[in-house]
């Protein structure tokens, strides 16, 4: 009988332990009709840049869920790291966009058991191209010699916020007289440049995208 009763207690120990190794390997995910909320500091990038992702978890309460839930991103472009981010004691999970070297628009969402960010509350970053807002192009000097003469293009291209943009490609057009290259990809100060020979007036027009700029005119004297 003492032997029985100490089988059953070792047994019960044993089914006590693995409830427990159960309880210390399942992931804490937020509870259905949680939310997900997703900030950045910015919604435009340059391409290669990169802007840190706050997930906001609220659950149906509205108090922020178990320090450790974790959140998944996923995006449609560039990546996120890490992809599985803990929350904070405030239900935040941190990460970090990278934009890549492609243009174009990266939607971001994040889940977390029964939560997801809603298709209308995605997080949106424009990079490259698709962020730029505005470019200003210049030609110095403004005028050459009738004979013929070379001045320097330059376009300077700016975000929707009016922040430089580098590593976006513009694409050089000119009206007259011949460019020293055609394509090229902004420096560090979102400046692309170019050389124009001509003896004629010339209009020169900087695009990137769908956005461009006019250069003054370059006429001869």
């Amino acid at each position: 009988m003492v032997t029985r009763c100490r089988n059953l207690a070792v047994a019960a120990l044993a089914l006590l332990a693995f409830a427990v190794s159960a309880c210390e390997v399942s992931p804490l995910l937020a509870p259905t009709g949680s939310t997900i909320t997703l900030t950045s500091s910015t919604n435009v990038l340059s391409a290669n840049d990169s802007v840190e992702i706050v997930a906001q978890v609220m659950e149906p309460s509205g108090t922020p869920p178990h320090s450790g839930t974790l959140v998944t991103f996923t995006t449609t472009l560039g990546t996120v790291a890490p992809a599985t981010a803990e929350t904070d004691a405030n239900g935040r999970a941190l990460a970090r966009f990278q934009s890549g070297g492609t243009n174009g628009t990266a939607v971001i969402t994040a889940t977390s058991g029964g939560a997801t960010t809603a298709a209308a509350s995605a997080l949106r970053i424009s990079v490259g191209s698709a962020a730029v807002g505005r470019v200003v192009v210049n030609a110095n000097p403004a005028s050459v010699s009738a004979l013929g003469g070379s001045t320097t293009i330059s376009a300077n291209v700016l975000d929707v916020n009016g922040n430089v943009l580098k590593q976006v490609p513009v694409s050089f057009t000119s009206s007259a007289g011949t460019l020293s290259v055609q394509l090229v990809t902004t420096d560090n100060n979102g400046i692309a440049q170019t050389i124009l020979t001509t003896a004629q007036q010339a209009t020169v027009t900087a695009n990137v995208g769908a956005t461009g700029g006019l250069a003054r005119s370059a006429r001869g004297t």
